[in-house]
Protein backbone atom coordinates (compact mmCIF):
# COMPACT_ATOMS: atom_id res chain seq x y z
CA UNK A 1 0.00 0.00 0.00
CA UNK A 2 2.83 2.39 0.89
CA UNK A 3 4.40 1.63 -2.47
CA UNK A 4 1.24 2.79 -4.29
CA UNK A 5 0.95 5.94 -2.19
CA UNK A 6 4.58 6.77 -2.92
CA UNK A 7 4.05 6.25 -6.66
CA UNK A 8 0.87 8.35 -6.61
CA UNK A 9 2.71 11.12 -4.74
CA UNK A 10 5.59 11.01 -7.22
CA UNK A 11 3.17 11.17 -10.13
CA UNK A 12 1.42 14.20 -8.58
CA UNK A 13 4.77 15.99 -8.13
CA UNK A 14 5.65 15.37 -11.77
CA UNK A 15 2.29 16.69 -12.99
CA UNK A 16 1.92 19.63 -10.59
CA UNK A 17 2.95 23.12 -11.52
CA UNK A 18 3.33 22.54 -15.25
CA UNK A 19 3.09 25.75 -17.21
CA UNK A 20 3.33 26.69 -20.85
CA UNK A 21 4.43 30.28 -21.43
CA UNK A 22 4.54 31.70 -24.96
CA UNK A 23 5.06 35.00 -26.70
CA UNK A 24 3.26 35.26 -30.05
CA UNK A 25 4.44 37.99 -32.41
CA UNK A 26 2.65 38.88 -35.63
CA UNK A 27 3.19 41.75 -38.02
CA UNK A 28 1.70 43.49 -41.00
CA UNK A 29 3.18 42.59 -43.41
CA UNK A 30 4.04 39.06 -42.32
CA UNK A 31 7.50 37.62 -42.86
CA UNK A 32 9.50 40.12 -40.78
CA UNK A 33 12.63 38.80 -39.06
CA UNK A 34 12.14 38.76 -35.28
CA UNK A 35 14.91 39.38 -32.73
CA UNK A 36 14.17 39.12 -29.01
CA UNK A 37 16.81 40.41 -26.62
CA UNK A 38 19.32 40.39 -29.48
CA UNK A 39 18.71 36.77 -30.50
CA UNK A 40 17.30 35.88 -33.90
CA UNK A 41 14.08 33.92 -33.39
CA UNK A 42 12.29 33.42 -36.71
CA UNK A 43 9.91 35.27 -39.01
CA UNK A 44 6.42 36.56 -38.22
CA UNK A 45 4.07 35.05 -37.33
CA UNK A 46 6.08 33.28 -34.61
CA UNK A 47 5.30 31.59 -31.30
CA UNK A 48 8.22 31.57 -28.84
CA UNK A 49 8.34 29.73 -25.51
CA UNK A 50 9.79 31.60 -22.53
CA UNK A 51 10.65 30.87 -18.91
CA UNK A 52 10.96 34.21 -17.13
CA UNK A 53 8.68 37.25 -17.01
CA UNK A 54 9.94 40.80 -17.51
CA UNK A 55 10.63 43.29 -20.27
CA UNK A 56 11.90 42.09 -23.65
CA UNK A 57 13.53 44.06 -26.44
CA UNK A 58 11.88 43.19 -29.76
CA UNK A 59 13.27 44.14 -33.16
CA UNK A 60 11.46 43.42 -36.43
CA UNK A 61 13.21 43.80 -39.79
CA UNK A 62 11.92 43.38 -43.32
CA UNK A 63 13.34 44.56 -46.64
CA UNK A 64 11.58 47.69 -47.86
CA UNK A 65 10.27 48.55 -44.37
CA UNK A 66 11.61 50.58 -41.48
CA UNK A 67 13.19 48.56 -38.68
CA UNK A 68 10.85 48.44 -35.68
CA UNK A 69 12.32 48.41 -32.15
CA UNK A 70 10.32 48.22 -28.95
CA UNK A 71 10.46 47.15 -25.33
CA UNK A 72 7.49 44.90 -24.58
CA UNK A 73 6.26 44.00 -21.10
CA UNK A 74 5.74 40.30 -20.43
CA UNK A 75 3.97 40.49 -17.07
CA UNK A 76 2.91 37.47 -15.04
CA UNK A 77 -0.78 36.72 -14.56
CA UNK A 78 -2.10 37.26 -11.04
CA UNK A 79 -1.90 33.56 -10.22
CA UNK A 80 1.84 33.60 -10.93
CA UNK A 81 2.61 36.25 -8.30
CA UNK A 82 3.66 35.31 -4.76
CA UNK A 83 1.92 33.83 -2.73
CA UNK A 84 -0.66 32.62 -5.28
CA UNK A 85 2.11 30.99 -7.31
CA UNK A 86 2.69 28.56 -4.45
CA UNK A 87 -0.95 27.51 -4.53
CA UNK A 88 -0.69 26.91 -8.30
CA UNK A 89 1.91 24.22 -7.60
CA UNK A 90 -0.91 22.12 -6.15
CA UNK A 91 -3.08 22.34 -9.26
CA UNK A 92 -2.83 18.96 -11.02
CA UNK A 93 -3.12 20.29 -14.56
CA UNK A 94 -0.97 22.63 -16.63
CA UNK A 95 -1.90 26.21 -17.37
CA UNK A 96 -1.15 28.23 -20.49
CA UNK A 97 0.02 31.85 -20.40
CA UNK A 98 0.14 33.45 -23.85
CA UNK A 99 1.24 37.03 -24.56
CA UNK A 100 0.33 38.24 -28.06
CA UNK A 101 1.86 41.29 -29.78
CA UNK A 102 0.98 42.75 -33.18
CA UNK A 103 3.21 45.27 -34.97
CA UNK A 104 2.60 47.32 -38.10
CA UNK A 105 5.74 48.02 -40.12
CA UNK A 106 6.01 51.25 -42.09
CA UNK A 107 7.31 51.31 -45.64
CA UNK A 108 10.62 52.99 -46.17
CA UNK A 109 10.29 56.17 -48.13
CA UNK A 110 12.79 57.37 -50.65
CA UNK A 111 15.38 59.62 -49.06
CA UNK A 112 15.55 63.10 -50.53
CA UNK A 113 19.31 63.79 -50.54
CA UNK A 114 18.85 67.51 -51.17
CA UNK A 115 16.63 67.91 -48.07
CA UNK A 116 19.08 65.87 -45.97
CA UNK A 117 21.98 68.08 -47.03
CA UNK A 118 19.98 71.23 -46.23
CA UNK A 119 19.15 69.85 -42.77
CA UNK A 120 22.79 68.98 -42.16
CA UNK A 121 23.87 72.49 -43.14
CA UNK A 122 21.32 74.08 -40.76
CA UNK A 123 22.46 71.76 -37.96
CA UNK A 124 26.10 72.63 -38.64
CA UNK A 125 25.32 76.35 -38.48
CA UNK A 126 23.33 75.88 -35.27
CA UNK A 127 26.16 73.94 -33.62
CA UNK A 128 28.80 76.46 -34.71
CA UNK A 129 26.69 79.30 -33.27
CA UNK A 130 26.23 77.41 -30.02
CA UNK A 131 29.99 76.77 -29.74
CA UNK A 132 30.74 80.47 -30.37
CA UNK A 133 28.21 81.58 -27.75
CA UNK A 134 29.52 79.16 -25.11
CA UNK A 135 33.21 79.78 -25.64
CA UNK A 136 34.89 81.78 -22.85
CA UNK A 137 35.30 85.48 -23.60
CA UNK A 138 38.67 87.13 -23.06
Amino acid sequence: MKKYLLMAGLLMVLVMGCAERRIIITSEPAGAAVYIDGQSRSFTPVSIPFTFYGKREVVLEKDGYQTYKSIIPVNPPVFQVFPLDLAMLLVPYPFVDIHTFFFILEKQGKTDIKKCLERMERLKEHLEEKIRSESPRK
